[in-house]
Parts: structure tokens; sequence; C-alpha cells
């Protein structure tokens, strides 16, 4: 089990970490040589590996949006970059919307169709803040 100290310590400190466990001579940087240099690569790996991993529950954030009648494109508001969106609904009791690609909005958004939105995509952010366009047009506030 990892200690505290563990976990906030410097690149170089976890490698000499490793080497003293396993009986080499700690490393005078993170590039001394071919082992370090591929223990760095190691690291960098796992840690990319565990921050792409996307699905872990504390990951997870749901967000209310209203939208007004005949408004086709839906900003959410957030205080983070958004990696992907999982799931859009439309009031609180109803299925999940259908997510299409940005081809397919295009050909449906060719009609002026109202009604209760049933699919929606994801169509470019405001800085940092996801930009969704939902089809058909609500018809009434969403």
């Amino acid at each position: 089990m990892a200690t505290l100290a563990n976990q906030r310590g410097t690149v170089l400190q976890v490698l000499n970490d490793v080497s003293r466990r396993m009986g080499y001579v700690p490393f005078a940087s993170v590039s001394a040589n071919r082992t370090s240099l591929t223990w760095v690569g190691y690291l960098n790996d796992t840690l990319a590996e565990i921050s792409d991993y996307g699905d872990w529950p504390q990951l997870y954030a749901e967000a209310t949006v209203s939208g007004a009648q005949g408004q086709g494109i839906v900003e959410v508001n957030t205080s983070a970059p958004v990696k992907r969106v999982a799931e859009i609904h439309h009031g609180s009791a109803r299925a999940p919307l259908t997510e299409i690609d940005l081809s397919q909005w295009r050909l449906l958004s060719r009609s002026s169709a109202q009604g209760t939105p049933r699919q929606w995509a994801l169509v470019d952010t405001s800085g940092i803040n996801p930009r969704l366009r939902v089809y058909p047009t609500p018809n009434a506030a969403v």
C-alpha cells in the first residue's frame, strides 16, 4: 500500500523508491540511463491509462439544462473541460435521446421540424462549455 508520502513524491523520488526496493543504485536524474528512461516510460503509460480510463463513478457529473421554445442549441455551463457526454434525457421521466454524429445532424437540420426532441449531437464548444443541438427543435420549453 502506498503511503501519503509516496503518493505525493516527484517522479525521481518514485523511481528511486522502486530502484531501492529492487536493489539498484538510486538514479541522479530521470534520464540517468536506459533503465530510468524505461521506467519513466512505464510510469507515463500507467498515468495516461489511469487518467484516460473515463467511466469512473467519481468522474460522473450531472447537469440540468433548460432551453426555450424553438431553441435548437443548448449550452451546458461547466467548470472544467468535458471529455465526453454519455447520455442526454429530455424531461425527467423520458428515455434518453439518441446520439447522432454531425453529418447526420446536417441532414436532419435541413427540415424545420418541431416537437419533442429525440436526437442530439455535440456540435461545438463555447470556451469549455459543450454546445448540443437537439432534433427536432423543441415546441415547448425544455
